[in-house]
């Protein structure tokens, strides 16, 4: 990061901190600088925070997280914590669950469905006609996204988790980096997780589905694409805020960050 302000600027960066969970055995994590301290979300995302206090005009900071993770399918268990569902079901300022047209929209897939899995079904073919793939830098929320017809992965997220929410499926959002062909990741991934009683939680990733390449899946298979998990949450009520991965809060100025994850094997 750097401080493009002309004076110096007070910082507080927040990062995710992978979890150990489904195909991803986490071995070790380390960062350089040492976190000033660890923060655990009510529903157990944990954060390194750091606060520069006096970032300098044009002062250059870095911090690395290294990740030590073994990937393996057969890690990959149900997972059914029943443990704050109430926050999978809450609105949202992304989700805008009161809004009269992702009501309608709601209703109409509820008389149309048989049981659960069938509305989530018809939720993901409503998102994927709806919406093409666009990447333009702006989070738009659910209604928002549905209008203008297009979104990134996280906007895909946000109106498939409003619909979901609003037939009564609670829904979280999953955050992570996924190993592109060249190592490096520099735009990150977002998807969501569906609760069914009988079933855990689901991974579906609703901008993965709109592609060719998902033939019907929900969610990609270990061998189509490797990913790190790193943020698991209800909404944009956290320290991230609307991002994921990592948050960095200035009180006045200017700071230009680039951040990405580099994939080592």
């Amino acid at each position: 990061m750097e401080n493009q302000f002309l004076k110096a600027e007070d910082i507080k960066i927040y990062i995710s901190i992978p979890p150990d969970i489904y195909h991803q055995k986490i071995k070790k994590i380390d960062f350089e600088p040492k976190p000033d301290k660890i923060i655990k979300e009510e529903w157990g995302q944990k954060i390194a925070f750091f606060r520069i206090k006096e970032l300098k005009p044009y002062e250059k900071r870095i911090i690395k997280m290294k990740v030590n993770v073994i990937f393996n399918s057969e890690f990959n268990k149900p997972f059914n914590d029943t443990s704050h569902l109430y926050f999978y079901l809450a609105d949202d300022p992304y989700l805008k669950l009161n809004s009269e047209i992702l009501k309608s929209i709601s209703n109409a897939l509820i008389k149309r469905s048989k049981n659960k899995e069938e509305y989530i079904k018809l939720v993901l073919d409503t998102v994927a006609k709806s919406l093409y793939f666009n990447l333009d830098g702006k989070w738009e929320d659910a209604e928002r996204t549905y209008l203008q017809g297009h979104g990134s992965c996280s906007e895909y997220s946000f109106l498939f988790s409003a619909l979901a929410r609003l037939g009564g499926l609670p829904t979280r959002f999953i955050g992570g980096t996924v190993e592109r062909n060249s190592g490096i990741d520099y735009t990150f991934h977002r998807w969501v997780e569906v609760y069914i009683k009988e079933k855990g939680w689901i991974p579906i990733d609703p901008q993965y589905y709109d592609s060719p390449k998902s033939k019907g899946k929900y969610f990609p298979d270990d061998n189509e694409e490797l990913f790190l998990i790193t943020t698991i949450e209800p909404g944009t009520n956290s320290y991230l805020e609307e991002w994921y991965n990592y948050n960095i809060k200035a009180k006045k100025g200017i700071i230009k960050i680039i951040a990405f994850y580099k994939w080592e094997k």
